[in-house]
């Protein structure tokens, strides 16, 4: 199978095509902007009867528990990993592979939504896999992405190891890729055509209001998870987003960089530079 590495470019200043979306449900914004959790499970609900799913890096099967407990037994799931994750629940379907060599095994323009939830961070060229991801999304499909944010690197804690305290990215010494920001994510899902419907750093006041609070409860539980959850949350540790693969998109576009310097979304809307751009696509 081909290598990931080699990432078409083109030198032009903005991609040629953003094309508008058809009519069809869109994820609630308030469950968007709410927290990472919130946001996976609104974009498994707005997906139709018997959704084909893609999960990318799917050791535990989480997405498909997720499904469960929201009462979306009706979703199709399948899901790769560079090891065995076990039995495939619900007859999904699961297929080994290693994406820092090979490509998503799984034809163009195969599921309703694929889902990258803390996979981008071990692997050592995240925007190629990304662009996988849009590959085998259909047309006017969603990618959920999830990742530690470039917040996660500020502090670590070398003492009392035994407590697996994970503060910091660099604890994991599987981490060969980098950390994101909400920006670098709109800029990676633009670059490979599709809308950005929202990137943020997953964490709210009360996260960090409640912080004093969660880590009196985890020395009274004697639960190092507690507090390292804590400090997650209140950190903004993780970053996420939710995007849409252009409708006239098919298989795999070229990714197209460009400098975001002086542009603005207006820009993208109304096809300044020359750029046929429909509005309302980057709304």
């Amino acid at each position: 199978m081909t290598s990931l590495h080699h990432l078409e470019t083109s030198a032009v200043p903005l991609p040629l095509t953003v094309p508008i979306l058809p009519p069809s449900r869109e994820p609630d914004r308030n469950r968007l902007r709410h927290s990472a959790d919130v946001a996976l499970e609104g974009v498994l609900n707005c997906l139709g009867s018997d959704a084909r799913i893609l999960d990318v890096g799917c050791q535990g099967w989480r997405l498909v528990h997720l499904a469960l407990s929201i009462g979306r037994s009706d979703l199709r799931h399948a899901g790769c990993d560079v090891n065995d994750p076990g039995d495939p629940p619900m007859e999904a379907d699961f297929r080994m592979t290693d994406l820092r060599t090979n490509p998503l095994p799984w034809d163009d323009d195969s599921f309703d939504c694929v889902v990258l939830s803390h996979i981008l961070e071990h692997l050592p060229d995240g925007v190629a896999v990304f662009g996988e991801a849009v590959r085998v999304c259909r047309p006017g499909g969603l990618i959920y992405v999830e990742a530690p944010s470039d917040r996660s690197t500020k502090l670590s804690f070398p003492w009392a190891q035994h407590l697996h305290l994970m503060l910091s990215y660099w604890d994991d010494p599987t981490h060969v890729g980098r950390p994101y920001t909400p920006q670098s994510l709109y800029r990676m899902a633009i670059y490979w055509n599709c809308r950005p419907l929202i990137t943020r750093y997953d964490q709210r006041l009360s996260d960090v209001a409640l912080l004093p609070v969660r880590i009196v409860r985890a020395l009274v539980n004697r639960d190092p998870d507690i507090a390292v959850s804590a400090w997650w949350k209140a950190l903004g540790w993780i970053t996420y987003g939710v995007f849409r693969k252009s409708p006239e998109t098919v298989g795999k576009p070229a990714m197209r960089y460009f400098s975001f310097k002086g542009v603005r979304a207006r820009d993208l809307e109304t096809g300044r530079f020359g750029l046929p751009v429909r509005r309302r696509w980057l709304k």
